[in-house]
C-alpha cells in the first residue's frame, strides 16, 4: 500500500475522507489511542508510510464483536509499548472508514512522530467475495472510489491488460476502469480471473460470466477479446476508435482506408459504404460514446436538438428555408478548427496513455532513474497544452457559420424571415459577438451564447495577454494593464463549454444536411432471398432488404424498396448469375447493386418465383450490438445472424418483425432472363 500513490492524486490531504479495505496490520503503538500502520510497504520511510490511528474503545469493541481475544491481550498487556508481528498479522483484511488528519505518535520514550494518519470512525471486517487477487482498495466520495494495488496484483492486471496495447482507447478505458473509478468485483461489470489451467490471468466481463465461457486461451471461450462483448463498452468504445481513425485520417484526407481496419468493423457496413455512410454511421456510434461517456456534452446535443425542432414546428415552411443555404452551414475554417481541436485532445490523451503503459510495463533504464514518477500528468507536460486549446479558443470564438445558425433559427422562433447576411464573415470577436446576442435575444440561445462565449479570454488569446502558472494552477488575463486571475480549472471549463458548443453544433448541423437528404438508402447489409411460409399458405420466395438501424431516420418508406428494385441476369466469366440492384436517387454517387452466382438456393429461389410470378419484398432494421436501450423498442424482437454481402459473411444482429414493402411482379422480359439462368445451370 502506497501513500505516495494516493498523495499524487490529492486524496491524502487533511479532512480527506477515506475507506479502505482488506488492510492488513503487522505493528501496532499502543498508548491512550492504538497506531498502526498498514502492512506491504516496508521499504519507506516510517513517517512516509500509511498511518491508522484507532479509538481505543472503538477497537476494542469491534475486537470483542470478533472474538479476538489474543489482539485484546496485546492491548491490555503492552500500554506504551510497540510491538510487531512477525511473522503474520494482528488484523488482516478490515476495512477502515475515516478522515485524514496530523496526528502524535509516541513510538517510544525517547521518540515522538508527527505523521499524517487515517483517524478511523468505523471498522469492518473486509467482504471475501470482492477480493480479486490481493491488494487493498480506498474509496472517497459518493461517486468515484480508486485501487490501491498490492505489486501482485498490479502485475497479474499487467498481464491481463497486455492484448488491449495496440488498442489505446480500450486499454485507456480498462485501466482507468479497473483502477481508479471502482474496485474490482464490487459494482465493477470487468472480473479478473486465473484460469486454472494454464495459469493465464484475464479481464472478463460479467457477461461472460454469467454464460461461463472462460480461459480466451487454453479453452474455447466465446470471444476471444472484451472488444467482442455485446453491448460492452469496451466494443462501444473500440468501435468508435475506428471509425475515428477511419474519418480523422482516411476519409477526410482523401486516402484510402486500409482493409486491416474495415475487416474490424466490417459488420457496420453497407453494401456501397460511401462517405455519406461512414459519416452518418460515425455520428451514431458518436451519440451513444456522449450518452455513456460525457453526459455533459449529450446535455449540449439535448438542449441544442430542442431549440432547432422548436423551430421546425413553429415554421416549418421558413425552417426548410435554411437547407438553400447549406452552404452557410460550415466553411473550411470550421472544419480546420475541429479537426485542431480533436488533435489537441486526442494528444492529451496520448500523453496520458504512455504514462499508464509505464506504469504497467516501465522501460528497464528509464524506470530506475525515475523512482518518483507519477503515474498521473505532470503539471509541466500541461503547460503547452493548455495554450493550445487557449489558442483554439479565439478560432472557435469566430466562426461565423455557427453564429449565422444560431441566429437564424432565434428569428424563425421570434416568428421572422431567414436573413441570408445577418453576420458575415468580415466580423469578428466584439462585434461578431454583439450581433448574435441581438438575435438570440429572449430565446433559449440567448444563456447559452452568454455562458460559452467570453470576450476578455478571447481578446487574450488573439493579442497574448495572459500568463499561465501551471505549477499554482493560476491563469491571468490582462486588459489595460489590469490583470483578472482565474483558477486553471475555472478557465478550463470555460474553454470547455465553447469548444463542445461547437462540436455539438458541427452535430446538429450534419444531421440536418442529411434530413435534407431523404430516401437515404445507405445502411443496406444485404438484399437477402430467401423462403418464408405463412400459416396456412404454402412456402413462397421472398427478398429481404437488410438496413442498419442507425439509417431508420432518413430511410424512404418501405413501399420505397419495392418501387425501385431491379432483378436482372447478370453474366461474369461466361456464367449467368442472379443481378439485384436498387435505383438510388439522384443525389448518390456510387452504384447499388449486388450479384449472386447461381447456386442450388438461388436455382430454387429463382424457379419458385417464375412459379408464384411474383416475389414479396420485406425490410427490416438490424440492430447493432451497441446499446441495450434500443431493445426495448422492439416486440417479439430476436438476435439473429444477417449475411453482409460486402464482407460475405454471416453477422449477429437484433431484429424485429419484417415490414412488407409489396409484391415485386414478374415481368414477361424478366421471366425470359430467370429462364435463362436456370436453363443454363442445368447444362
Amino acid at each position: 500500500m502506497n501513500r505516495e500513490f494516493i498523495e499524487a492524486i490529492g486524496d491524502f490531504e487533511i479532512g480527506s475522507e477515506i475507506n479502505v479495505r482488506f488492510v492488513k496490520i503487522n505493528s501496532l503503538v499502543i498508548n491512550e489511542n492504538i497506531y498502526a500502520i498498514m502492512a506491504d510497504d516496508e521499504e519507506v520511510e516510517i513517517e512516509k508510510r500509511i498511518w491508522i490511528k484507532f479509538n481505543r474503545s472503538l477497537l476494542v469493541d469491534y475486537l470483542t464483536s470478533t472474538s479476538s481475544k489474543v489482539v485484546l491481550d496485546l492491548i491490555k498487556d503492552n500500554q506504551g509499548r510497540t510491538i510487531l508481528a512477525n511473522p503474520g498479522y494482528f488484523l488482516s483484511d478490515i476495512d477502515i472508514e475515516g478522515k485524514v488528519d496530523n496526528v502524535s505518535v509516541k513510538v517510544n520514550e525517547e521518540k515522538e512522530l508527527q505523521v499524517k494518519a487515517i483517524v478511523v470512525s468505523e471498522i469492518k471486517d473486509s467482504n471475501q467475495e470482492k477480493r480479486e487477487f490481493g491488494g487493498a482498495y480506498y474509496s472517497k466520495g459518493e461517486n468515484s472510489s480508486f485501487a490501491l494495488l498490492s505489486e501482485k496484483l498490479k502485475n497479474k492486471l499487467a498481464d491481463a491488460l497486455k492484448p488491449y496495447i495496440k488498442n489505446k482507447d480500450v486499454f485507456d478505458y480498462l485501466n482507468n476502469k479497473l483502477n481508479h473509478e471502482i474496485p474490482l468485483g464490487e459494482g465493477n461489470e470487468f472480473v479478473l480471473i486465473k484460469c486454472s489451467n494454464c495459469g493465464q490471468p484475464e479481464i472478463y466481463n460479467e457477461f461472460e460470466i454469467y454464460n461461463k465461457h472462460f480461459c480466451r486461451g487454453c479453452h474455447n471461450s466465446k470471444f476471444k477479446s472484451l472488444i467482442e462483448v455485446p453491448y460492452s463498452d469496451t466494443m462501444l468504445i473500440h468501435v468508435f476508435s475506428i471509425y475515428n481513425e477511419i474519418l480523422q485520417q482516411y476519409v477526410h484526407r482523401g486516402k484510402t482506408i486500409p482493409q486491416d481496419l474495415i475487416n474490424q468493423i466490417e459488420s457496420y457496413f453497407g453494401v456501397s459504404s460511401s462517405r455519406k455512410e461512414l459519416s452518418l454511421m460515425y455520428r451514431y456510434v458518436d451519440s451513444l460514446v456522449k450518452k455513456k461517456f460525457m453526459p455533459e456534452r449529450h446535455k449540449v446535443y439535448i438542449k441544442l436538438e430542442k431549440i432547432v425542432n422548436e423551430a421546425k414546428q413553429k415554421d416549418e415552411g421558413k425552417f426548410n428555408e435554411l437547407f438553400k443555404h447549406l452552404d452557410k452551414f460550415s466553411s473550411e475554417r470550421s472544419l480546420y478548427i475541429t479537426r485542431e481541436i480533436l488533435k489537441v485532445y486526442e494528444n492529451i490523451s496520448s500523453k496520458i496513455s504512455k504514462q499508464y503503459l509505464n506504469w504497467y510495463y516501465p522501460h528497464p533504464v528509464i524506470s530506475e532513474l525515475n523512482e518518483d514518477h507519477s503515474l498521473f500528468m505532470e503539471k509541466e507536460y500541461l503547460y503547452d497544452d493548455i495554450n493550445n486549446i487557449m489558442n483554439l479558443y479565439k478560432d472557435t470564438f469566430d466562426i461565423v457559420p455557427n453564429h449565422w445558425f444560431m441566429c437564424n433559427i432565434a428569428r424563425i422562433l421570434k416568428g421572422k424571415k431567414i436573413k441570408v447576411h445577418c453576420v458575415t464573415e468580415k466580423m469578428y470577436g466584439h462585434k461578431l459577438l454583439q450581433t448574435t446576442k441581438d438575435y438570440v435575444q429572449g430565446t433559449d440561445f440567448e444563456t447559452i451564447v452568454e455562458e460559452s462565449y467570453n470576450i476578455l479570454i478571447r481578446n487574450s488569446t488573439a493579442h497574448p495577454a495572459r500568463s499561465v502558472d501551471v505549477e499554482n494552477e493560476v491563469v491571468k488575463l490582462y486588459k489595460d494593464d489590469q490583470a483578472q486571475e482565474f483558477k486553471l480549472n475555472e478557465i478550463l471549463i470555460q474553454l470547455t463549454k465553447l469548444l463542445t458548443l461547437h462540436l455539438e453544433l458541427v452535430a446538429i448541423k450534419h444531421k440536418l444536411g442529411l434530413e435534407a437528404e431523404r430516401d437515404f438508402t445507405e445502411g443496406v447489409l444485404s438484399l437477402e432471398t430467401d423462403f418464408i411460409q405463412k400459416l396456412g399458405d404454402k412456402e413462397r420466395p421472398y427478398l429481404i432488404v437488410n438496413q442498419l438501424y442507425p439509417f431508420k431516420e432518413f430511410a424512404p418508406s418501405k413501399e420505397w424498396w419495392k418501387n425501385n428494385l431491379t432483378l436482372s441476369k447478370v453474366e461474369k466469366g461466361g456464367e449467368l448469375g442472379l443481378q439485384i440492384s436498387v435505383n438510388r436517387p439522384s443525389t448518390s454517387t456510387t452504384k447499388f447493386e449486388v450479384e449472386y452466382q447461381i447456386s442450388p438456393h438461388i436455382e430454387k429461389w429463382i424457379s419458385m418465383a417464375l412459379d408464384h410470378g411474383e416475389v414479396m419484398v420485406v425490410h427490416r432494421f438490424c440492430h447493432l450490438l451497441l446499446d441495450r436501450e434500443e431493445l426495448e423498442e422492439i416486440d417479439g424482437g430476436m438476435h439473429e445472424e444477417i449475411y453482409v454481402y460486402r464482407s460475405n459473411k454471416l453477422h449477429t444482429y437484433f431484429v424485429g418483425q419484417f415490414e412488407e414493402a409489396g409484391l415485386y411482379t414478374i415481368t414477361d422480359k424478366l421471366q425470359e432472363e430467370l429462364q435463362m439462368i436456370v436453363e443454363e445451370n442445368k447444362h
